[in-house]
C-alpha cells in the first residue's frame, strides 16, 4: 500500500511539474508577444546600449528603432537599416559596407529583431520573474540556427528588453545591455540610412 501511495504521489508531482513548465512557456510567449507589439506599434524607440562578447568584443552607443528599421551608432562602428538595405560604417577603415541582410543576420545585429520573430524559430520558457522583470530563454528549434540560445530580460513596467544575451553556433557569447529606453515620435526614413554628407570621404563597398 505504501509503495502505491508513493508512486501515486510521485505521479502527481510529475504532472504538477509538467503543468508548471507548460504555464511558464505560455507566460514567456505572452510576455514576448507584448514586447513585440510594443516595439511594432511605437512610432520610434531610442535607447543607450553597451555590448560585450566572449571574443573581447566591446562597445557602447545609441540605438533608434521604428518598426523593422533601426540605427545603431557608436565611436567605432555604426549601422543603419531602412527595412531593405543595411549600411555598416567602420570608423577605423573609414569605409561603409552596403548589404541586404537576411533575417538571421539582422537578429545578430538588432536585439529587437529576435523578439519579433521568436514564435517561428524559437521555443520560449521563463527562467525567473519578479514583479518588475522577467528573464526568458529562447532556444532555437533548428540545430542549424546561428543563434542557438537567446536570454531576454524584460522590464515588465515598460514591456521593453533591458538585456539580451546570445549564444551563437560558434560558441561565442554576446551580451547587449539596454538602458534609458524612450518612446518617441515618428522619424524620417533618412534617419535609418547612411548619412553620406557626414562621411564624404568614406569608401563605399557595395556587397549586394
Amino acid at each position: 500500500m505504501m509503495k502505491m501511495i508513493k508512486k501515486t504521489t510521485l505521479l502527481i508531482l510529475l504532472c504538477l511539474a509538467a503543468a508548471m513548465q507548460a504555464q511558464g512557456a505560455v507566460d514567456a510567449a505572452k510576455t514576448l508577444d507584448a514586447v513585440a507589439t510594443k516595439v511594432r506599434t511605437s512610432k520610434s524607440i531610442s535607447a543607450a546600449y553597451s555590448l560585450t562578447g566572449s571574443n573581447q568584443i566591446s562597445g557602447s552607443g545609441t540605438i533608434t528603432l521604428a518598426g523593422e528599421r533601426f540605427a545603431m551608432t557608436s565611436p567605432k562602428m555604426s549601422v543603419w537599416y531602412d527595412g531593405t538595405t543595411q549600411w555598416t560604417y567602420s570608423a577605423a577603415d573609414n569605409e561603409v559596407n552596403v548589404s541586404e541582410p537576411t533575417a538571421a543576420e539582422l537578429q545578430q545585429i538588432n536585439p529587437f529583431a529576435i523578439i519579433n520573430s521568436f514564435r517561428q524559430t524559437y521555443s520560449a520558457k521563463t527562467l525567473s520573474s519578479t514583479k518588475t522583470s522577467a528573464k526568458i530563454q529562447l532556444t532555437a528549434k533548428s540545430t542549424k540556427a546561428d543563434i542557438r540560445i537567446a536570454t531576454v530580460t524584460v522590464n515588465l513596467s515598460t514591456m521593453l528588453p533591458t538585456e539580451v544575451q546570445l549564444k551563437l553556433a560558434s560558441g561565442q557569447t554576446v551580451t547587449l545591455t539596454i538602458s534609458n529606453a524612450k518612446i518617441g515620435n515618428a522619424l524620417a526614413i533618412d534617419t535609418f540610412r547612411f548619412p553620406k554628407a557626414k562621411y564624404p570621404r568614406a569608401e563605399v563597398i557595395d556587397l549586394r
